[in-house]
């Protein structure tokens, strides 16, 4: 029987790791992630923004993947994160590349 200790560490480390792997090869890699956000059944409420799972990962993120490597992009609104790798001279641009393609999936707000 499987018991959630809510304990994020082996999960964190695995996706640290997986990111890292890619990054070895493919040097321009970037990265992003959108935190979802839990529906409490017997309240009908939804879990508000910034999610404890968007809170979460932007102290992994911030811990494991240097400003000397990523321009770091947070949008709390919307529990995105964004790394772009600073192999990118246009990185604004990216960032807006990436949050067109979110639109598309009507995830993105605005920021």
């Amino acid at each position: 029987m499987s018991v959630n200790t809510f304990d994020t560490t082996g999960i964190s480390a695995t996706v640290v790791a997986i990111c890292y792997d890619l990054l070895s090869r493919y040097p321009t890699a970037s990265f992003g992630m959108l935190a979802s956000r839990s529906f409490d059944v017997e309240r009908e409420t939804t879990e508000p923004r910034p999610t404890k799972r968007f809170q979460v990962w932007t102290g992994v993120i911030g811990r494991k993947f240097p400003d000397t490597a990523f321009a770091h992009y947070r949008f709390t609104e919307e529990n995105g994160y964004l790394l772009i790798n600073n192999c990118h001279s246009d990185a604004a641009a990216k960032v807006e590349e990436y949050r067109e393609m979110f639109k598309g999936y009507g995830i993105v707000a605005g920021v």
